[in-house]
């Protein structure tokens, strides 16, 4: 019988996949802990601050009014309570969850009262805050096309000038949308440009030889 390695990547996915799920069910749990809290504001509260401090993490001074806020038992307490949502923010936020996705994450047993509030603050801000990752992210718009069109057609042909029309596509926007650009060239301006984008397409193909050079010399071998 041949034994065939790559066959068990697809079961080794799976089982990375179940194990991380359960991890994370059994994070969600943690939940429980905000069952004391009644005030949509102070939900409110941690969710804005735990964006905020995404990359930095709580400062000791948030971190010990929460806890005291949801009376626990002591401040390690309250960290696996911030990453449970931390990582309900990161499901609403990079992978788009609406609320009846959010919904199947909590635990059966969880206050309906907690799971409404946790569902409506979360899309509450989800534009919001999927806009300002797009923004640190610096998406950039995409091409979908582009027309032009010649103006002063009867006049000098130094007064004669093309009217560039570019459709982007905007990732920025939420949902993606698309953005219009229009801008004039003259004469001048559209041979220096052409001279750029022809040395920037020589750059592009010195990469794309450079980076196929050792695929080539591994076949040779």
């Amino acid at each position: 019988m041949s034994f065939e390695p790559h066959n068990l990547k697809p079961r080794r996915r799976g089982k990375k996949e179940k194990k991380r799920k359960m991890a994370e069910d059994t994070l969600y749990l943690q939940l429980h802990k905000l069952s004391s809290v009644k005030s949509e504001q102070f939900l409110d509260q941690i969710l804005t601050t735990l964006w905020k401090t995404r990359r930095c993490g709580l400062c000791p001074p948030d971190k010990s009014r929460f806890h005291s806020l949801l009376s626990l038992p002591s401040l390690p307490d309250l960290d696996p309570v911030l990453a449970c949502l931390r990582l309900l923010i990161r499901k609403s936020v990079h992978e788009n969850f609406n609320g009846d996705d959010l919904l199947k994450l909590f635990p059966p047993d969880l206050s309906l009262d907690l799971q409404s509030l946790l569902v409506l603050l979360l899309q509450k801000y989800q534009s919001q805050w999927k806009e300002e990752l797009a923004k640190e992210q610096e998406v950039l718009p995409r091409l979908k096309s582009m027309t032009w069109t010649v103006e002063n057609l009867n006049s000098a042909p130094a007064n004669k000038a093309a009217i560039i029309h570019l459709k982007l596509q905007d990732y920025t926007k939420s949902p993606s949308g698309e953005r219009e650009v229009k801008f004039q060239l003259t004469k001048d301006t559209l041979e220096a440009m052409l001279r750029s984008l022809t040395y920037i397409s020589e750059q592009l193909s010195n990469m794309t030889g450079t980076s196929s050079e050792p695929a080539q010399k591994k076949q040779k071998q």
